[in-house]
């Protein structure tokens, strides 16, 4: 398993709100990360990392449990035509 270090402040317990989203292509900007997850709710922040040379991984803040909830159905989903990784940030 991979320790990432996020910025973001992470909660003690899991928090459904949390979303972690891998391989996502470095063509796709922060605000294509964040119109892609936009129709779940409301953002509260997203931070992206590098995954490795070709991707990228975010960390999605949600401001409602329902909103990650939903997020997390988008697995496989597709951002600049790459499949994405949707995933319980714990």
């Amino acid at each position: 398993m991979v320790t990432i270090n996020w910025k973001t402040q992470l909660p003690a317990h899991p928090d459904p709100r949390y979303i972690v989203v891998e391989h996502i292509h470095n063509s796709a900007s922060e605000q294509e990360v964040r119109d892609f997850f936009s129709f779940c709710g409301s953002i509260q922040s997203i931070e992206m990392q590098p995954q490795d040379k070709e991707y990228n991984r975010a960390l999605v803040v949600f401001e409602q449990e329902d909103a990650g909830k939903t997020a997390l159905l988008l697995g496989d989903a597709h951002i600049k035509n790459v499949s994405i990784v949707v995933m319980p940030l714990h």
